[in-house]
């Protein structure tokens, strides 16, 4: 960020010369903490996604002076929640995603960049398996034994929170948010999904 500071004396004479540009000084004001680390910026800004305090080189917005390494202003907990106030109504809804309510949210995001949409540290297929068993009996029955590996969990869930149970969409159809999935869909041997019935018959019924 750059100010232009104008020296002129009296006052007056600035509004007299329209559009002055004498005796002015041009004042740089730079982050501290992104002089000492321009080489890890480079790395940061290479990837398809940039946290926006990285991209505008503002890495005192969450880091302490430089001498003290990579020391935060804030705890984690506290500091996206700083800018990400928005969020902090969300923890008010039915169900709340344990990571999201703990303030965790190095559990699914990356603080600097990340080549997957919304900062996940893993596309978003995979994240979740990371901590959720697919293969536990209880999980399978959940899930009407559908395959989850290579499909989207946000398909059906919210990721923070949701005023419906189990993390469901909001704007649903009732069987879903109810999580009554079985009233219209069953697994196939391969684990896939299709409908019980045809549309029609299953819409009309």
């Amino acid at each position: 960020m750059s100010k232009a500071i104008c020296l002129c004396l009296p006052p007056c004479l600035c509004l007299l010369l329209a559009g002055c540009t004498l005796n002015t000084v041009e004042k740089t004001v730079e982050d501290a903490f992104f002089s000492n680390h321009q080489g890890k910026y480079t790395e940061f800004a290479a990837r398809k996604h940039v946290h926006s305090p990285v991209l505008d080189k503002n890495c005192t917005a969450c880091h302490a002076a430089p001498a003290a390494g990579t020391a935060l202003i804030k705890s984690v907990n506290d500091l996206c929640f700083n800018c990400h106030k928005d969020k902090l109504e969300d923890l008010k809804d039915a169900s709340v995603h344990s990571p999201f309510k703990d303030a965790d949210c190095v559990t699914c995001h990356e603080s600097h960049s990340s080549n997957n949409a919304g900062l996940l540290n893993a596309p978003s297929a995979e994240l979740c398996i990371n901590c959720h068993d697919v293969n536990d009996a209880g999980f399978g029955k959940k899930h009407l034994d559908i395959k989850i590996q290579g499909n989207s969990c946000g398909k059906c869930h919210r990721p923070h929170s949701s005023k419906n149970k189990k993390l469901l969409l909001t704007a649903a159809h009732p069987p879903f948010a109810e999580g009554m999935c079985d009233n219209c869909h069953k697994t196939t041997g391969k684990g896939e999904v299709e409908l019980t019935e045809t549309e029609t018959k299953l819409c009309f019924t």
